[in-house]
């Protein structure tokens, strides 16, 4: 009898690694501001509803493999334009990504010095102490997960019953697909927690299953364009700093 449910089980888990899915994620990110922040009316309101928005994200997971996609909303949001200043304000990487589990490469298209580059990077190894909290997300038993760094923690609720080592952005690594993860990094500017959370699953026939893979034909490195972003940066900077009028 148990050597049967085992077979039952591991054929089940076969099928269902095998099967399309896609995963409607919400993404929010909170912080503390700064006092210099706060004395700003208006910089301070444009942060605010920026840490209220959640963010839409898409996973297309199939064959072990994922696409990561944000999703553009329309905005019906009107603003009086009075001629003065205004602030609007984003969190997180709209890039697409691609996720191999096989071959444990990730790639994400970058936008940080004007212009897409694709980055590759190995996929991060994840130290997850599984622990004995439990509960359902979207109709789904899952599990809870934790990590702890010098400067960072992270907890994640992984469905052992959906066997795709899989999660959002590049996070991954436990027996079941994850469907909520929080990372809260502490810094001297104080606490900052992004929270990822599952809003819907969807199963997908073969045919209708299409992975978004960006070009990595020209690829570099994370340290490369870490290099190239500093770059870009300073040179804004110096053309920034040349069209400030500084005379008395």
């Amino acid at each position: 009898m148990r050597i049967l449910t085992f077979i039952t089980i591991f054929i089940s888990a076969q099928l269902f690694s095998q099967e399309g899915l896609k995963i409607k994620y919400g993404q929010q990110t909170k912080f503390e501001m700064s006092e210099k922040m706060k004395k700003n009316p208006e910089m301070a309101q444009a942060m605010e509803k920026a840490m209220q928005e959640v963010n839409d994200f898409e996973m297309i997971l199939f064959d072990n493999k994922a696409s990561y996609t944000f999703m553009e909303k329309i905005r019906n949001d009107q603003s009086d334009d009075d001629g003065g200043v205004s602030y609007s304000v984003s969190f997180g990487s709209k890039g697409s990504r691609y996720s191999d589990y096989g071959e444990k490469y990730h790639l994400e298209e970058a936008k940080g010095t004007g212009r897409i580059t694709v980055v590759k990077s190995e996929l991060p190894d994840y130290n997850w102490e599984i622990t004995r909290e439990s509960k359902e997300i979207l109709g789904v038993k899952v599990r809870k997960a934790i990590m702890n760094k010098e400067d960072a923690s992270a907890e994640a609720w992984y469905a052992p019953d959906i066997p795709y080592k899989a999660g959002p952005e590049d996070v991954w690594g436990l027996p079941g697909l994850i469907l909520e993860y929080k990372l809260t990094r502490e810094s001297s500017k104080g606490e900052r927690v992004v929270h990822i959370f599952a809003q819907e699953i969807i199963h997908l026939d073969n045919k209708d299953i299409k992975l978004y893979k960006p070009d990595d034909s020209k690829s570099i490195s994370k340290d490369q364009y870490k290099k190239a972003l500093e770059e870009h940066n300073k040179m804004w900077m110096e053309s920034y700093s040349q069209g400030v009028d500084k005379s008395d």
